[in-house]
């Protein structure tokens, strides 16, 4: 059997999920990496600096202000038609506006959410010009040297209110993409499954009315079917443990994108 086209791109699609995915292991990676070369003399003064920059003068998680430039790469094209990711436009985004578009579901780790709106492999663009998406993270994600860049370079801010205002109000045609149900959510992804948590996550409507942003429900069809689950029981100590730690905060397809909602 021949090497054909249709092989070569199923191939380059699953380099560019596992590319995506690796970044979690590589997390522990990075930290390896910088505290070694915190220990060769010829690198140490360089990363003392890095580590300086990246816990106490940086502000470009919070502002959003880091040029985006990463969101166009083929990549993410080979990433979106591996499932593949599709767009549905239900209503126009007014560019002179700001939004927070409401994420559901969380799923294990939101594939969905970096495929078909942190980036432009399904063609956000192209369906929504003027409109500048930044998908919102935990504030441990921008700690992590070296691949925090990817992180910036991807438009993404962290998940303080701060955050968040700043990047409604910097300019017109700003979105936030948040995944409303957080590592919570995550827990209740099992393949055909449709859970999500919304009742008790009401400060990003805050965030909304301050900012006089619109809300744009959307929702990911699959992102629950992405991955098998094992669900435990609510009594199990396994299952005990990981709701305490989603409280903490830890870090744990179709997309329909709807009308949006105003909050004045």
């Amino acid at each position: 059997m021949g090497i054909t086209k249709k092989r070569i791109d199923e191939g380059l699609e699953s380099l560019a999920v596992g590319s995506v995915l690796s970044l979690l292991p590589l997390a522990v990676v990075a930290y390896i990496i910088a505290f070694i070369l915190l220990y060769i003399p010829f690198t140490c003064v360089p990363m003392l600096l890095y580590f300086i920059w990246i816990f106490f003068i940086d502000k470009s998680p919070k502002t959003g202000t880091a040029t985006p430039f990463l969101k166009n790469i083929i990549l993410w094209k080979y990433y979106a038609n591996h499932f593949p990711i599709k767009l549905i436009k239900t209503g126009e985004l007014d560019p002179k506006k700001s939004y927070i578009i409401g994420y559901h579901p969380h799923g294990v780790i939101s594939m969905g959410a970096y495929g078909g709106l942190a980036s432009n492999g399904a063609g956000f663009s192209k369906l929504f010009p003027g409109i500048t998406t930044h998908l919102v993270t935990l504030p441990v994600n921008f700690f992590i040297p070296f691949i925090r860049e990817f992180h910036l370079r991807m438009g993404l801010c962290d998940s303080s209110p701060e955050s968040l205002h700043n990047v409604l109000k910097s300019s017109p045609g700003s979105a936030l993409v948040l995944v409303v149900g957080g590592a919570q959510e995550s827990l209740l992804a099992e393949p055909g499954k449709h859970a999500v948590i919304l009742s008790t996550r009401k400060g990003f409507i805050r965030q909304a009315v301050k900012a006089n942003a619109d809300l744009v429900p959307c929702y990911a069809f699959g992102e629950n079917n992405l991955f098998k689950t094992i669900a435990f029981s609510e009594k199990s100590i396994v299952y005990k443990i990981q709701v305490s730690k989603t409280n903490k905060k830890s870090t744990q397809t179709k997309i329909i994108i709807t009308n949006p909602k105003p909050t004045t």
